[in-house]
């Protein structure tokens, strides 16, 4: 007989705080990471309506700890480099746990050929685009979001942008 089953796995991360093991943040060297310009004001010519007041946030970095960001004041480019490593940092520890749950179901045979996998999100975010290090905006930094597909038998591997 042939049986289904269901399951799925849910992950918090990137999410505010960003803490991963270690070893994910050294993936990443600060000098090398770009930062946007302009990151704490609102951009030239931006309506009033597509600007939000954000008001302050916590973000948390290794190196700096835990900050209060208030909008409209500058953020340093090391603070910046910081936040960008810690959100890279987050994304690496996710991709490295699907792996582990991909390589699970690819060790038996019959759950590689019959299941169908779904990888998404529920939002983007900002990294300092549009003046914002959150994800309360319609901009596409935190409109856009990953989504990935197997069907194993109906789709064949592609990628759509």
């Amino acid at each position: 007989p042939h049986s289904l089953f269901f399951v799925v796995a849910g992950f918090y991360r990137p999410h505010l705080r960003w803490h991963v093991p270690q070893s994910y943040y050294d993936l990443y060297n600060n000098n090398k990471i770009s930062v946007a310009q302009n990151s704490r004001f609102k951009p030239h010519g931006m309506p009033d309506i597509a600007w939000t007041s954000e008001g302050c946030h916590t973000l948390t970095t290794l190196e700096y700890g835990t900050h209060q960001i208030e909008m409209n004041q500058p953020l340093s480019l090391n603070i910046a480099a910081e936040l960008r490593k810690g959100y890279y940092a987050c994304v690496s520890f996710i991709d490295h746990l699907v792996g582990r749950l991909l390589t699970v179901v690819n060790s038996f045979q019959g759950l590689r050929k019959n299941t169908i996998i779904l990888v998404s999100s529920d939002h983007g975010f900002h990294l300092g685009e549009q003046a914002s290090w959150t994800k309360h905006t319609l901009f596409e930094h935190s409109a856009r979001v990953p989504l990935m597909i197997r069907f194993p038998h109906l789709l064949p591997p592609r990628i759509i942008y």
